[in-house]
């Protein structure tokens, strides 16, 4: 097994992801990035409205995400 690029954090809507997230970054001494900065101003607003998120909605998102872990495999970058 190689190097880690990144940790993802995965759970249901308040599980405490962030708390876990931010913590194990700070343990590692890594930056942490939040996974809904990762949404479209679109999903932001569906969201914010109380709307559900579709499959297609999180198309986009989910894009973004693996974007920027293929970023950062290769790098000497990290993230949690």
């Amino acid at each position: 097994m190689g190097p880690v690029d990144a940790i993802v954090v995965m759970g249901v809507s308040g599980c405490g992801k962030t708390s876990v997230g931010r913590y194990l970054a700070h343990l590692l001494g890594w930056p942490f990035l939040e996974g809904d900065a990762f949404h479209p101003p679109e999903n932001v607003a569906k969201m914010a409205g109380g709307t559900p998120l579709t499959d297609e909605d999180r198309q986009p998102w989910l894009k973004a995400i693996a974007d920027e872990i293929d970023r950062l495999c290769g790098t000497e970058q990290r993230a949690v």
